[in-house]
């Protein structure tokens, strides 16, 4: 099955990718807004009510409580994963999670982060009054293409291009697409500007 996305909206979201070799992550918010963690199964499930195999973001399933952290999360918005390593878009920490690999436990930590200088940062791009080619605003989709990273820096109008996935922490973005500059972050309509 190929790697996608799909969402529901209402009182509750769910957005599902699913990966090479058949595992899926879902992330699931519900109606309060609350999104602290991922379910990753390692294979499609087969039937109702299947619990995930791991839980990423939490000590276990039946935690639920958001912050930052290399083993936390605050609303995931979306998962990619090249079949190796899994990323992880942190909205509500503003930062991208990275993991060498994919996580065969409960409360694994990741090993970068993108957006932030350090694991337990959370700031809107960094806590500065306007982004940089480091920084990032709500990330809410991360794809990759083999050679690329794109991140979607929503809360900033524009779309982060990496040449490969960071390896440390902060990592500034290779481009910028949708604004004139890597400090700017003004919506527009124009055929440069995203909004």
């Amino acid at each position: 099955q190929p790697s996608g996305a799909f969402g529901f909206h209402g009182p509750s979201m769910t957005v599902a990718s699913w990966f090479p070799g058949q595992r899926g992550m879902v992330t699931q918010r519900n109606s309060s807004g609350s999104t602290p963690s991922q379910r990753y199964w390692n294979a499609v499930p087969t039937g109702w009510d299947v619990p995930a195999d791991v839980v990423v973001g939490q000590a276990n399933s039946g935690s639920n409580a958001a912050a930052a952290g290399a083993n936390r999360l605050n609303t995931p918005m979306a998962v990619y994963s090249d079949g190796t390593k899994l990323l992880i878009a942190d909205s509500g920490n503003n930062r991208v999670l990275v993991f060498n690999g994919i996580p065969a436990a409960d409360n694994a930590s990741a090993d970068f982060v993108i957006g932030q200088a350090d694991m337990n940062a959370s700031a809107k791009n960094q806590g500065g009054t306007s982004p940089g080619n480091a920084t990032l605003s709500m990330p809410l989709g991360i794809h990759g293409d083999g050679a690329r990273l794109f991140v979607a820096d929503y809360g900033n109008n524009r779309v982060l291009i990496f040449n490969g996935i960071p390896s440390i922490n902060n990592s500034p973005a290779d481009r910028v697409v949708g604004q004139s500059l890597p400090t700017s972050a003004s919506p527009g309509t124009a055929a440069d500007r995203l909004s």
